[in-house]
């Protein structure tokens, strides 16, 4: 690619110091400004509300100088409706900008490789317009499965959004030369559609070691949503083959208060913490110091929780082919996933059964497989 490396490099949301998507963006920025070099320039679009935040992230970094910032707004109005909130219906309205300024910067200069971090669903358009040079799309992630209420199937206007970003995705993807796919139904998928694709989870966790603190802590970490399937970590908790294990709720939302109740009515009140949100760096903490990670959710791009646990050494227990089954296969199957079937009471004793048997192997050495250092190489081989 020669010695001077220029990259236009497209992150909706980055934010130093944060998990999911804020930190995907500031961990790629990063990996961009080491393989580009130090006669490289990375030029960085991103959501005006990050200026602030990412200029003295920046200042303190020996990289920092590599990076070019340039900042996009919302319109005044929608700052005002979303505040700080990194939602699909804000990137939307960012979006069109993003683009004007992405194609003023194109004109002028000339990219080795546009790569945009983040957002990272295959359901949304791409900020990057045409662009005479190479375009990378990801981690991106494909709608793999319409998620129901608590006791509920899902309903016809779910299955219809599931539906409609697959087709999306189809259509979105088309311009890029090469896509990253956060989990194996991503990769198959695009596959599938002749796109160029690899396999690449947006997850960065450095291994660390801690303790268990308690050898039958059970620990579900993420928002109380449907998704999640919160509900089903405490019906586990619930069977007899568990009686012996607590669960520490890390995380909060809209299903709290139904969960809360649950609890009382099976009489697990002193078996389950509801601990709420957590700063990062504690729920993390938590999860290391756990026995097991419970994960049942319905639909995931790319675990990254599951991601974190395996760093700390601690094994996931994952329901259903989600991504979360990708990140435990890659961890070196830390942990196990249980397929479910078309009886929820059988899917759920197969689930506790589980449970009981990743529980019987102990702790795992932890893995770092989501070690950040792996991001600069990834990143020059996939600008090539």
């Amino acid at each position: 690619m020669g010695k001077e490396l220029r990259i236009l490099a497209v992150s909706f949301v980055t934010r130093p110091g944060f998990g999911s998507e804020g930190g995907v963006g500031w961990h790629f920025l990063h990996a961009a400004a080491v393989a580009a070099g130090p006669a490289g320039t990375v030029d960085l679009v991103f959501d005006e509300r990050d200026l602030s935040t990412l200029k003295a992230a920046l200042s303190l970094t020996e990289w920092g100088n590599n990076v070019e910032l340039h900042p996009v707004p919302l319109p005044t109005a929608a700052r005002t409706k979303f505040a700080m909130a990194r939602t699909r219906a804000s990137y939307l309205v960012w979006l069109p900008a993003a683009r004007r300024a992405i194609a003023q910067l194109a004109r002028h200069r000339r990219y080795q490789a546009a790569h945009q971090f983040t957002f990272a669903t295959a359901s949304l358009p791409s900020a990057i317009p045409d662009v005479d040079s190479k375009m990378v799309w990801g981690p991106v992630a494909v709608p793999d499965g319409a998620v129901a209420a608590w006791n509920q199937r899902p309903t016809m206007v779910e299955s219809g959004t599931v539906l409609a970003g697959r087709l999306g995705s189809r259509a979105f993807s088309k311009r890029s030369d090469l896509i990253l796919c956060q989990n194996d139904e991503t990769l198959d998928f695009m596959t599938r559609a002749n796109r160029t694709a690899i396999l690449e989870p947006n997850i960065i966790a450095e291994p660390v070691n801690e303790e268990t603190t308690d050898q039958t802590q059970l620990v579900f970490s993420g928002n109380l949503i449907n998704r999640k399937r919160p509900w089903i970590a405490l019906q586990a908790l619930a069977q007899p083959a568990l009686k012996d294990f607590t669960l520490a709720v890390v995380g909060d939302g809209p299903l709290r208060s139904q969960l809360e109740s649950f609890t009382r009515q099976e009489r697990l009140t002193s078996r389950v913490q509801f601990l709420g949100r957590l700063e990062h760096s504690e729920a993390v903490s938590r999860v290391a110091s756990s026995s097991i990670l419970l994960l049942p959710s319905k639909r995931e791009g790319a675990g990254w929780v599951v991601g974190e646990a395996a760093a700390a050494g601690t094994p996931s227990v994952v329901l259903g082919n989600s991504g979360a089954a990708t990140v435990v296969r890659l961890s070196g199957d830390m942990g196990a996933v249980v397929p479910e079937t078309s009886s929820a009471r059988d899917s759920l004793r197969e689930y506790c059964d589980a449970i009981v048997e990743v529980h019987r192997r102990g702790r795992w050495k932890p893995s770092n497989r989501w070690s950040a250092n792996r991001l600069p190489e990834l990143l020059t081989s996939v600008w090539r």
